[in-house]
Protein backbone atom coordinates (compact mmCIF):
# COMPACT_ATOMS: atom_id res chain seq x y z
CA UNK A 1 0.00 0.00 0.00
CA UNK A 2 2.59 2.38 0.54
CA UNK A 3 4.51 1.48 -2.43
CA UNK A 4 1.05 2.48 -4.28
CA UNK A 5 1.21 5.93 -2.22
CA UNK A 6 5.08 6.95 -3.19
CA UNK A 7 4.03 6.04 -6.93
CA UNK A 8 1.29 8.39 -6.87
CA UNK A 9 3.15 10.91 -5.29
CA UNK A 10 6.44 10.63 -8.09
CA UNK A 11 3.63 10.26 -11.10
CA UNK A 12 2.27 13.92 -9.47
CA UNK A 13 5.08 15.30 -9.54
CA UNK A 14 5.91 14.54 -12.77
CA UNK A 15 3.20 15.42 -14.56
CA UNK A 16 2.74 18.48 -12.51
CA UNK A 17 4.65 21.24 -14.28
CA UNK A 18 2.53 19.85 -17.58
CA UNK A 19 -0.73 20.60 -15.93
CA UNK A 20 0.61 23.86 -14.41
CA UNK A 21 1.33 24.90 -18.08
CA UNK A 22 -1.61 23.81 -19.85
CA UNK A 23 -3.51 25.60 -17.40
CA UNK A 24 -1.44 28.76 -17.26
CA UNK A 25 -1.52 28.75 -21.47
CA UNK A 26 -5.65 28.14 -21.34
CA UNK A 27 -6.01 30.51 -18.73
CA UNK A 28 -4.05 33.08 -20.39
CA UNK A 29 -5.23 32.47 -23.80
CA UNK A 30 -7.77 34.80 -24.75
CA UNK A 31 -7.78 36.79 -21.88
CA UNK A 32 -8.71 40.51 -22.42
CA UNK A 33 -5.76 42.90 -22.91
CA UNK A 34 -5.26 45.01 -19.62
CA UNK A 35 -2.55 47.64 -18.25
CA UNK A 36 -1.68 44.70 -15.96
CA UNK A 37 -1.22 42.17 -18.34
CA UNK A 38 0.88 43.60 -21.00
CA UNK A 39 4.35 43.83 -20.20
CA UNK A 40 5.90 45.52 -23.79
CA UNK A 41 4.28 46.45 -26.70
CA UNK A 42 5.80 47.28 -30.60
CA UNK A 43 4.47 49.56 -32.62
CA UNK A 44 4.70 50.36 -36.76
CA UNK A 45 3.12 53.57 -38.03
CA UNK A 46 2.13 54.02 -41.85
CA UNK A 47 5.53 54.27 -42.59
CA UNK A 48 6.68 50.83 -41.15
CA UNK A 49 8.82 52.91 -38.82
CA UNK A 50 9.02 50.48 -35.92
CA UNK A 51 9.15 51.60 -32.11
CA UNK A 52 9.45 49.43 -29.00
CA UNK A 53 7.31 50.31 -25.67
CA UNK A 54 8.12 48.28 -22.26
CA UNK A 55 5.69 48.90 -18.96
CA UNK A 56 6.61 51.53 -17.05
CA UNK A 57 5.58 52.75 -13.46
CA UNK A 58 5.46 56.89 -15.12
CA UNK A 59 2.14 58.60 -14.77
CA UNK A 60 0.34 58.52 -18.41
CA UNK A 61 0.05 62.24 -19.82
CA UNK A 62 -2.17 62.63 -22.71
CA UNK A 63 0.17 65.80 -23.87
CA UNK A 64 3.07 62.80 -23.60
CA UNK A 65 1.93 59.47 -24.42
CA UNK A 66 5.13 58.77 -25.16
CA UNK A 67 5.80 58.67 -21.40
CA UNK A 68 3.39 55.57 -20.76
CA UNK A 69 2.33 53.57 -24.36
CA UNK A 70 1.86 50.68 -22.76
CA UNK A 71 -0.78 51.91 -20.21
CA UNK A 72 -1.67 54.33 -23.38
CA UNK A 73 -2.99 51.37 -25.60
CA UNK A 74 -4.70 49.62 -22.74
CA UNK A 75 -6.68 52.50 -21.83
CA UNK A 76 -7.35 52.63 -25.74
CA UNK A 77 -8.98 49.20 -24.67
CA UNK A 78 -10.55 49.63 -22.02
CA UNK A 79 -12.26 52.69 -23.44
CA UNK A 80 -13.49 51.18 -26.83
CA UNK A 81 -16.90 51.05 -27.65
CA UNK A 82 -17.87 47.97 -29.54
CA UNK A 83 -18.99 48.57 -33.22
CA UNK A 84 -20.44 45.92 -35.72
CA UNK A 85 -17.73 45.91 -38.46
CA UNK A 86 -14.69 48.42 -39.32
CA UNK A 87 -16.25 51.01 -41.45
CA UNK A 88 -16.19 50.53 -45.60
CA UNK A 89 -14.23 53.34 -46.33
CA UNK A 90 -11.10 52.00 -43.77
CA UNK A 91 -11.16 48.49 -45.16
CA UNK A 92 -7.85 47.45 -47.26
CA UNK A 93 -6.50 50.46 -46.26
CA UNK A 94 -3.10 51.00 -44.55
CA UNK A 95 -3.25 50.30 -40.57
CA UNK A 96 -0.83 50.97 -37.30
CA UNK A 97 0.53 47.42 -36.16
CA UNK A 98 0.38 47.17 -32.39
CA UNK A 99 2.00 43.41 -30.92
CA UNK A 100 0.98 43.57 -27.63
CA UNK A 101 3.24 41.30 -25.30
CA UNK A 102 0.26 40.14 -23.16
CA UNK A 103 1.08 37.21 -20.43
CA UNK A 104 4.37 36.25 -22.28
CA UNK A 105 2.10 35.77 -25.42
CA UNK A 106 2.33 38.06 -28.63
CA UNK A 107 -1.48 39.78 -29.75
CA UNK A 108 -1.78 41.59 -32.70
CA UNK A 109 -3.78 44.61 -32.71
CA UNK A 110 -4.56 47.18 -35.78
CA UNK A 111 -5.94 50.24 -35.12
CA UNK A 112 -7.13 52.63 -37.98
CA UNK A 113 -5.92 56.41 -37.22
CA UNK A 114 -7.69 58.80 -39.68
CA UNK A 115 -7.13 62.69 -40.07
CA UNK A 116 -10.72 62.64 -38.30
CA UNK A 117 -10.55 62.13 -34.58
CA UNK A 118 -14.24 61.02 -34.72
CA UNK A 119 -13.39 58.65 -37.12
CA UNK A 120 -10.96 56.02 -35.61
CA UNK A 121 -11.23 52.28 -34.62
CA UNK A 122 -9.12 49.22 -33.85
CA UNK A 123 -9.21 45.52 -34.96
CA UNK A 124 -8.69 43.30 -31.71
CA UNK A 125 -6.79 39.71 -32.54
CA UNK A 126 -10.02 38.27 -33.35
CA UNK A 127 -11.20 40.36 -35.47
CA UNK A 128 -13.86 42.44 -33.54
CA UNK A 129 -14.09 46.06 -34.28
CA UNK A 130 -14.29 49.23 -31.73
CA UNK A 131 -14.18 52.90 -31.68
CA UNK A 132 -11.71 54.75 -29.98
CA UNK A 133 -12.68 57.93 -27.97
CA UNK A 134 -12.31 60.68 -29.38
CA UNK A 135 -9.59 62.41 -26.56
CA UNK A 136 -7.32 59.54 -26.75
CA UNK A 137 -7.45 59.69 -31.18
CA UNK A 138 -6.56 63.39 -30.80
CA UNK A 139 -3.71 62.83 -28.30
CA UNK A 140 -2.57 60.20 -30.81
CA UNK A 141 -2.78 62.40 -33.92
CA UNK A 142 -0.91 65.20 -32.09
CA UNK A 143 2.14 63.22 -31.08
CA UNK A 144 4.89 62.24 -33.19
CA UNK A 145 3.85 58.70 -33.60
CA UNK A 146 0.86 60.02 -35.18
CA UNK A 147 2.70 61.92 -38.33
CA UNK A 148 2.21 59.32 -40.40
CA UNK A 149 -1.54 59.56 -41.08
CA UNK A 150 -0.46 63.72 -42.49
CA UNK A 151 0.79 63.48 -46.11
CA UNK A 152 1.79 67.10 -45.35
CA UNK A 153 3.80 65.55 -42.56
CA UNK A 154 6.32 63.97 -44.54
CA UNK A 155 9.92 65.06 -44.65
CA UNK A 156 11.48 66.66 -47.42
CA UNK A 157 14.33 64.49 -49.04
CA UNK A 158 17.48 65.86 -50.65
CA UNK A 159 19.29 63.51 -53.21
CA UNK A 160 22.28 63.77 -55.46
CA UNK A 161 21.84 63.88 -58.97
CA UNK A 162 22.91 60.09 -58.46
CA UNK A 163 19.70 59.55 -56.45
CA UNK A 164 22.32 59.58 -53.37
CA UNK A 165 20.06 60.55 -50.23
CA UNK A 166 21.58 63.17 -47.81
CA UNK A 167 20.65 63.17 -44.28
CA UNK A 168 20.00 66.82 -42.57
CA UNK A 169 22.14 67.03 -39.22
CA UNK A 170 18.79 68.39 -38.33
CA UNK A 171 15.35 69.36 -39.31
CA UNK A 172 11.85 70.83 -37.57
CA UNK A 173 8.79 70.47 -39.48
CA UNK A 174 5.77 72.00 -38.33
CA UNK A 175 2.66 70.38 -39.49
CA UNK A 176 -1.44 70.55 -39.07
CA UNK A 177 -2.77 68.08 -37.28
CA UNK A 178 -6.15 67.37 -35.51
CA UNK A 179 -7.88 69.86 -33.93
CA UNK A 180 -5.68 72.79 -35.60
CA UNK A 181 -3.01 71.96 -33.44
CA UNK A 182 0.31 72.08 -35.33
CA UNK A 183 3.05 69.97 -33.45
CA UNK A 184 7.05 70.46 -34.28
CA UNK A 185 8.29 67.38 -35.30
CA UNK A 186 12.19 67.70 -34.77
CA UNK A 187 15.32 65.14 -36.05
CA UNK A 188 19.30 65.26 -35.98
CA UNK A 189 21.70 63.12 -37.44
CA UNK A 190 25.28 62.96 -37.56
CA UNK A 191 26.93 64.43 -40.33
CA UNK A 192 27.96 62.09 -43.46
CA UNK A 193 31.35 61.06 -43.71
CA UNK A 194 30.69 60.15 -47.51
CA UNK A 195 32.11 62.17 -50.23
CA UNK A 196 29.77 62.52 -52.58
CA UNK A 197 30.65 62.80 -56.27
CA UNK A 198 28.49 65.31 -58.44
CA UNK A 199 29.00 65.86 -61.73
CA UNK A 200 29.65 69.55 -63.08
CA UNK A 201 27.88 71.39 -60.92
CA UNK A 202 26.95 71.19 -57.36
CA UNK A 203 22.86 69.81 -57.96
CA UNK A 204 20.75 68.66 -55.13
CA UNK A 205 17.09 67.85 -55.45
CA UNK A 206 14.24 68.20 -52.73
CA UNK A 207 11.21 65.84 -53.00
CA UNK A 208 9.15 68.80 -51.75
CA UNK A 209 10.78 72.14 -53.13
CA UNK A 210 12.15 74.54 -50.84
CA UNK A 211 11.14 77.99 -50.57
CA UNK A 212 14.55 79.29 -50.39
CA UNK A 213 18.07 77.64 -49.70
CA UNK A 214 21.34 78.88 -48.88
CA UNK A 215 24.55 77.70 -49.53
CA UNK A 216 28.31 77.84 -48.13
CA UNK A 217 30.95 75.99 -49.95
CA UNK A 218 34.42 75.89 -48.77
CA UNK A 219 37.54 73.52 -49.41
CA UNK A 220 41.16 73.52 -47.45
CA UNK A 221 41.95 77.37 -48.63
CA UNK A 222 38.73 78.53 -47.61
CA UNK A 223 35.34 79.93 -48.40
CA UNK A 224 34.23 79.46 -52.31
CA UNK A 225 31.31 80.62 -52.00
CA UNK A 226 28.20 81.48 -49.62
CA UNK A 227 24.63 82.66 -50.79
CA UNK A 228 21.40 81.69 -52.56
CA UNK A 229 21.54 77.74 -53.95
CA UNK A 230 19.84 79.26 -56.71
CA UNK A 231 23.26 81.11 -57.74
CA UNK A 232 24.89 78.35 -57.24
CA UNK A 233 25.86 77.46 -61.43
CA UNK A 234 27.59 80.78 -61.91
CA UNK A 235 30.00 80.15 -59.81
CA UNK A 236 33.65 78.89 -60.17
CA UNK A 237 33.64 75.75 -58.45
CA UNK A 238 36.72 73.47 -58.52
CA UNK A 239 36.69 70.17 -60.12
CA UNK A 240 38.47 67.10 -58.74
CA UNK A 241 38.91 68.69 -54.51
CA UNK A 242 36.98 67.63 -51.66
CA UNK A 243 34.48 70.38 -51.31
CA UNK A 244 32.79 71.37 -47.73
CA UNK A 245 29.13 72.30 -48.32
CA UNK A 246 26.62 73.14 -46.25
CA UNK A 247 23.18 74.14 -47.30
CA UNK A 248 20.16 75.83 -44.72
CA UNK A 249 16.82 74.66 -46.98
CA UNK A 250 13.50 76.36 -45.79
CA UNK A 251 9.72 75.78 -46.70
CA UNK A 252 6.90 77.70 -46.10
CA UNK A 253 3.38 76.97 -45.58
CA UNK A 254 0.85 77.44 -48.28
CA UNK A 255 -2.78 76.93 -48.74
CA UNK A 256 -1.61 73.68 -50.56
CA UNK A 257 0.74 72.56 -48.45
CA UNK A 258 -0.17 72.60 -44.46
CA UNK A 259 3.45 72.59 -43.07
CA UNK A 260 6.35 74.64 -42.91
CA UNK A 261 10.39 73.45 -42.02
CA UNK A 262 13.88 74.23 -41.80
CA UNK A 263 16.27 71.72 -42.56
CA UNK A 264 20.20 72.18 -42.15
CA UNK A 265 22.49 69.60 -44.51
CA UNK A 266 26.46 69.25 -44.11
CA UNK A 267 28.41 66.84 -46.39
CA UNK A 268 31.51 66.88 -48.37
CA UNK A 269 31.52 66.41 -52.03
CA UNK A 270 33.74 66.26 -55.36
CA UNK A 271 32.63 68.38 -58.34
CA UNK A 272 33.62 65.89 -61.39
CA UNK A 273 32.84 66.29 -65.27
CA UNK A 274 30.21 65.40 -66.82
CA UNK A 275 29.89 61.93 -67.97
CA UNK A 276 29.83 61.32 -71.86
CA UNK A 277 29.07 58.07 -73.49
CA UNK A 278 29.98 57.83 -77.04
CA UNK A 279 28.56 54.49 -79.63
CA UNK A 280 30.80 52.89 -82.51
CA UNK A 281 30.03 50.24 -85.00
CA UNK A 282 32.34 47.44 -86.12
CA UNK A 283 30.53 47.47 -89.38
CA UNK A 284 29.18 50.82 -92.20
CA UNK A 285 25.62 48.97 -91.42
CA UNK A 286 24.24 47.06 -88.55
CA UNK A 287 22.08 43.97 -89.32
CA UNK A 288 20.62 41.60 -86.87
CA UNK A 289 23.47 39.13 -85.37
CA UNK A 290 25.92 42.51 -85.25
CA UNK A 291 26.52 44.22 -81.96
CA UNK A 292 27.93 48.21 -80.87
CA UNK A 293 30.07 48.99 -79.11
CA UNK A 294 29.69 52.15 -75.88
CA UNK A 295 32.30 54.06 -74.34
CA UNK A 296 31.96 56.40 -71.39
CA UNK A 297 34.19 58.43 -69.69
CA UNK A 298 34.13 60.35 -66.04
CA UNK A 299 31.69 58.07 -64.62
CA UNK A 300 32.00 57.54 -60.53
CA UNK A 301 29.33 55.14 -59.80
CA UNK A 302 30.18 51.15 -60.01
CA UNK A 303 29.22 49.82 -63.36
CA UNK A 304 26.55 48.18 -61.85
CA UNK A 305 24.41 51.26 -61.12
CA UNK A 306 24.95 52.65 -65.08
CA UNK A 307 21.48 51.67 -66.13
CA UNK A 308 20.66 50.97 -69.92
CA UNK A 309 18.11 50.82 -71.82
CA UNK A 310 17.24 49.96 -75.80
CA UNK A 311 14.44 51.74 -77.62
CA UNK A 312 12.30 50.14 -78.33
CA UNK A 313 13.66 47.03 -76.62
CA UNK A 314 16.18 44.98 -78.28
CA UNK A 315 15.09 42.20 -75.64
CA UNK A 316 18.76 42.42 -74.14
CA UNK A 317 20.57 43.71 -71.02
CA UNK A 318 23.59 45.63 -71.81
CA UNK A 319 26.71 45.19 -69.04
CA UNK A 320 29.12 47.85 -68.61
CA UNK A 321 32.30 46.83 -67.47
CA UNK A 322 35.47 48.42 -66.17
CA UNK A 323 38.34 49.16 -68.45
CA UNK A 324 41.11 51.48 -67.38
CA UNK A 325 39.95 54.79 -67.06
CA UNK A 326 36.84 54.08 -69.56
CA UNK A 327 33.31 52.15 -68.59
CA UNK A 328 32.42 49.71 -72.34
CA UNK A 329 29.66 47.93 -73.07
CA UNK A 330 28.55 45.51 -75.96
CA UNK A 331 25.16 45.75 -76.93
CA UNK A 332 23.90 42.67 -79.13
CA UNK A 333 21.68 43.23 -81.94
CA UNK A 334 19.70 39.50 -81.86
CA UNK A 335 18.82 37.72 -84.90
CA UNK A 336 15.01 38.44 -85.32
CA UNK A 337 15.61 42.11 -84.95
CA UNK A 338 13.09 43.94 -86.69
CA UNK A 339 15.19 46.53 -89.08
CA UNK A 340 14.81 50.40 -88.02
CA UNK A 341 16.33 52.98 -85.93
CA UNK A 342 17.27 52.02 -82.40
CA UNK A 343 18.43 54.48 -79.31
CA UNK A 344 20.34 53.21 -76.13
CA UNK A 345 19.66 55.24 -73.88
CA UNK A 346 22.44 55.29 -70.64
CA UNK A 347 21.56 57.12 -67.02
CA UNK A 348 24.98 57.27 -65.20
CA UNK A 349 25.52 60.09 -62.08
CA UNK A 350 22.21 61.35 -62.40
CA UNK A 351 22.68 62.28 -66.11
CA UNK A 352 20.81 60.62 -69.43
CA UNK A 353 22.61 60.16 -72.64
CA UNK A 354 20.83 59.09 -75.68
CA UNK A 355 22.98 57.10 -78.70
CA UNK A 356 21.57 55.97 -81.82
CA UNK A 357 21.99 53.27 -84.77
CA UNK A 358 20.36 51.77 -87.42
CA UNK A 359 19.52 48.44 -87.66
CA UNK A 360 18.99 47.14 -91.75
CA UNK A 361 17.11 44.24 -92.49
CA UNK A 362 18.97 41.22 -94.05
CA UNK A 363 17.36 37.99 -95.28
CA UNK A 364 18.47 34.39 -95.56
CA UNK A 365 18.31 31.92 -98.03
CA UNK A 366 16.85 28.41 -96.28
CA UNK A 367 19.71 25.66 -96.35
CA UNK A 368 19.00 21.98 -96.88
CA UNK A 369 20.84 18.93 -95.26
CA UNK A 370 20.95 15.61 -96.18
CA UNK A 371 23.14 14.85 -92.88
CA UNK A 372 22.03 12.63 -90.11
CA UNK A 373 19.97 14.92 -88.14
CA UNK A 374 19.25 12.63 -85.30
CA UNK A 375 20.91 14.29 -83.11
CA UNK A 376 18.79 17.64 -83.53
CA UNK A 377 15.39 17.84 -81.28
CA UNK A 378 14.13 20.88 -79.47
CA UNK A 379 15.34 18.46 -76.26
CA UNK A 380 18.80 18.66 -77.03
CA UNK A 381 18.81 22.25 -78.52
CA UNK A 382 17.36 23.38 -74.54
CA UNK A 383 19.85 20.95 -72.99
CA UNK A 384 22.24 22.91 -74.47
CA UNK A 385 21.20 26.28 -73.70
CA UNK A 386 20.93 25.95 -70.40
CA UNK A 387 24.17 23.78 -69.78
CA UNK A 388 25.40 26.70 -71.64
CA UNK A 389 23.68 29.87 -69.75
CA UNK A 390 25.28 29.87 -66.53
CA UNK A 391 29.10 30.31 -68.71
CA UNK A 392 27.95 32.64 -71.45
CA UNK A 393 26.40 34.86 -68.63
CA UNK A 394 29.17 35.45 -66.53
CA UNK A 395 30.42 38.42 -65.52
CA UNK A 396 34.22 38.98 -66.08
CA UNK A 397 35.95 42.39 -65.02
CA UNK A 398 38.90 41.63 -67.09
CA UNK A 399 39.42 42.04 -70.79
CA UNK A 400 41.66 39.94 -72.35
CA UNK A 401 41.39 41.40 -76.37
CA UNK A 402 42.56 43.67 -77.95
CA UNK A 403 43.41 43.99 -81.43
CA UNK A 404 42.32 41.37 -84.70
CA UNK A 405 39.94 38.71 -84.44
CA UNK A 406 41.85 36.00 -86.39
CA UNK A 407 40.29 33.58 -88.31
CA UNK A 408 39.79 30.07 -85.64
CA UNK A 409 41.69 27.74 -88.13
CA UNK A 410 45.24 29.11 -90.49
CA UNK A 411 43.53 27.92 -93.38
CA UNK A 412 40.47 27.61 -93.17
CA UNK A 413 37.03 28.50 -95.22
CA UNK A 414 33.48 28.84 -94.25
CA UNK A 415 31.26 25.89 -94.82
CA UNK A 416 27.88 27.03 -93.70
CA UNK A 417 27.21 30.58 -92.35
CA UNK A 418 25.67 32.47 -89.39
CA UNK A 419 21.87 33.26 -88.56
CA UNK A 420 21.12 30.61 -91.74
CA UNK A 421 17.79 29.02 -91.72
CA UNK A 422 18.21 25.30 -91.85
CA UNK A 423 16.19 22.67 -92.69
CA UNK A 424 16.89 18.73 -92.70
CA UNK A 425 16.42 16.03 -94.48
CA UNK A 426 14.12 14.77 -92.10
CA UNK A 427 11.94 17.85 -92.07
CA UNK A 428 13.72 19.33 -88.80
CA UNK A 429 13.95 23.12 -88.76
CA UNK A 430 16.25 25.40 -87.10
CA UNK A 431 18.12 28.83 -87.14
CA UNK A 432 22.32 28.81 -86.92
CA UNK A 433 23.73 30.50 -84.68
CA UNK A 434 27.13 29.38 -85.99
CA UNK A 435 30.42 29.01 -88.65
CA UNK A 436 31.11 25.87 -89.63
CA UNK A 437 34.85 26.56 -90.64
CA UNK A 438 36.58 23.62 -92.85
CA UNK A 439 40.41 23.38 -93.51
CA UNK A 440 41.39 23.25 -96.91
CA UNK A 441 44.98 22.13 -96.43
CA UNK A 442 47.64 21.97 -93.62
CA UNK A 443 47.26 22.46 -89.76
CA UNK A 444 44.27 20.90 -88.38
CA UNK A 445 44.54 23.19 -85.11
CA UNK A 446 41.80 25.06 -83.40
CA UNK A 447 43.11 28.33 -82.96
CA UNK A 448 41.77 31.04 -80.17
CA UNK A 449 41.00 33.85 -81.68
CA UNK A 450 41.98 36.36 -79.55
CA UNK A 451 43.30 36.50 -75.85
CA UNK A 452 41.33 35.25 -73.31
CA UNK A 453 40.70 32.27 -70.10
CA UNK A 454 39.04 29.21 -71.14
CA UNK A 455 35.79 28.99 -68.85
CA UNK A 456 34.44 25.85 -70.21
CA UNK A 457 35.47 22.36 -71.29
CA UNK A 458 32.68 19.72 -72.28
CA UNK A 459 30.66 17.92 -74.02
CA UNK A 460 27.31 18.72 -75.80
CA UNK A 461 24.92 16.53 -77.62
CA UNK A 462 24.77 19.01 -80.35
CA UNK A 463 28.32 20.47 -80.61
CA UNK A 464 29.94 17.76 -79.20
CA UNK A 465 33.32 18.38 -77.47
CA UNK A 466 33.39 22.22 -76.85
CA UNK A 467 35.48 25.24 -75.35
CA UNK A 468 34.69 28.86 -74.43
CA UNK A 469 37.08 31.58 -74.56
CA UNK A 470 35.96 34.80 -71.82
CA UNK A 471 37.71 37.38 -74.07
CA UNK A 472 36.10 40.12 -71.08
CA UNK A 473 33.43 42.77 -71.37
CA UNK A 474 31.18 39.85 -71.70
CA UNK A 475 32.11 38.87 -75.19
CA UNK A 476 33.24 34.88 -75.56
CA UNK A 477 33.74 32.40 -78.09
CA UNK A 478 32.71 29.29 -78.59
CA UNK A 479 34.33 25.98 -80.33
CA UNK A 480 32.68 23.24 -81.41
CA UNK A 481 32.74 19.65 -83.07
CA UNK A 482 36.49 19.20 -81.93
CA UNK A 483 38.05 16.21 -82.39
CA UNK A 484 40.75 16.69 -79.08
CA UNK A 485 41.02 19.51 -76.79
CA UNK A 486 44.22 20.42 -75.25
CA UNK A 487 43.12 23.51 -73.33
CA UNK A 488 41.54 23.00 -69.29
CA UNK A 489 39.63 25.62 -67.40
CA UNK A 490 40.77 28.52 -65.71
CA UNK A 491 44.02 28.43 -68.92
CA UNK A 492 44.64 31.79 -70.37
CA UNK A 493 45.24 31.77 -73.83
CA UNK A 494 47.26 34.25 -76.39
CA UNK A 495 45.63 35.24 -79.62
CA UNK A 496 46.58 32.02 -82.08
CA UNK A 497 47.23 29.21 -78.89
CA UNK A 498 45.82 25.88 -79.75
CA UNK A 499 42.64 24.86 -77.91
CA UNK A 500 42.75 21.31 -80.17
CA UNK A 501 41.81 19.65 -83.25
CA UNK A 502 39.31 20.02 -85.53
CA UNK A 503 37.05 16.84 -85.92
CA UNK A 504 33.34 15.91 -86.18
CA UNK A 505 32.16 15.47 -83.06
CA UNK A 506 28.51 16.27 -81.95
CA UNK A 507 25.75 17.29 -85.03
CA UNK A 508 28.18 18.23 -88.06
CA UNK A 509 28.32 17.47 -91.84
CA UNK A 510 32.36 17.24 -91.91
CA UNK A 511 35.75 17.22 -90.41
CA UNK A 512 35.74 20.90 -89.09
CA UNK A 513 35.19 22.91 -86.46
CA UNK A 514 31.52 25.01 -85.84
CA UNK A 515 32.28 28.86 -83.60
CA UNK A 516 30.53 31.19 -83.24
CA UNK A 517 30.53 34.53 -80.40
CA UNK A 518 28.25 35.11 -77.56
CA UNK A 519 27.76 38.47 -75.66
CA UNK A 520 26.12 38.06 -72.48
CA UNK A 521 23.88 35.20 -73.51
CA UNK A 522 23.05 36.69 -76.87
CA UNK A 523 24.63 35.41 -79.94
CA UNK A 524 26.41 37.56 -82.83
CA UNK A 525 28.26 36.79 -85.52
CA UNK A 526 31.70 36.99 -85.92
CA UNK A 527 32.22 37.41 -89.52
CA UNK A 528 32.50 41.58 -89.28
CA UNK A 529 35.47 41.41 -86.91
CA UNK A 530 37.33 38.70 -88.87
CA UNK A 531 37.46 40.86 -91.70
CA UNK A 532 38.81 43.99 -89.80
CA UNK A 533 40.93 45.25 -86.84
CA UNK A 534 38.52 43.99 -84.06
CA UNK A 535 36.47 45.16 -82.10
CA UNK A 536 36.45 49.38 -82.61
CA UNK A 537 36.08 51.32 -79.77
CA UNK A 538 37.05 55.22 -80.24
CA UNK A 539 38.21 56.76 -76.99
CA UNK A 540 36.50 59.47 -76.19
CA UNK A 541 38.14 63.00 -77.63
CA UNK A 542 40.14 61.02 -79.68
CA UNK A 543 39.85 62.06 -83.92
CA UNK A 544 39.41 58.51 -85.64
CA UNK A 545 39.35 57.83 -89.64
CA UNK A 546 35.78 56.42 -90.39
CA UNK A 547 36.04 52.87 -91.99
CA UNK A 548 34.35 54.64 -95.66
CA UNK A 549 35.20 57.56 -97.52
CA UNK A 550 33.62 60.27 -95.44
CA UNK A 551 35.63 63.04 -93.78
CA UNK A 552 36.98 62.45 -90.19
CA UNK A 553 34.77 62.92 -87.38
CA UNK A 554 35.74 63.70 -83.78
CA UNK A 555 34.15 62.20 -80.86
CA UNK A 556 31.75 64.00 -77.74
CA UNK A 557 35.04 65.23 -75.83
Amino acid sequence: MKNKFWLFVIILLIIAPTVVAFVSYFSTDGSPVNQNSVSSLKLTDLYNDEYSFEKTSDKLSLDNIGSNMVQFFTDINTGAKSEPELPEPLRGTKYYKVVLNNYGREVEYKYYFSKQPEYCYYLDEKGKCFSISREYAVAFLNSVYGRSVFNHATLPIMTTPAGEIIEPVNIKWTYLAADDVSPTYTEDHDASDTVFNIAEQIAVAFSIPAGSANITITDAEGELYNGLYENISYTNIPTGVELNVNIVAKWYQTEERLSEGEATYSFKCRVTDKPVFNLDQNFETIIPGDFVNITGKNVISPTSDISVTTLPDLKVTPVFYTDGYYVRALVPVPLGTPAGNYTVKIMADGTEHNLDFTVDAKTYNTKYESIDSSLLSDENFAAFDEAMKSVLTAKSEERYFDGEFIYPLSNGYVSSGFGMPTQTSSGYKYTSNWVRVGSYSGSDDILAMNAGKVVYVGEQTITGKTVVVDHGLGLMSIYGNMETVSVNVGDVVATGDVLGVLGNSGYTDGNLVSVTMNINGTYVCPYEIWDKEGVIFTEIGQTVEADTDEEETETDA
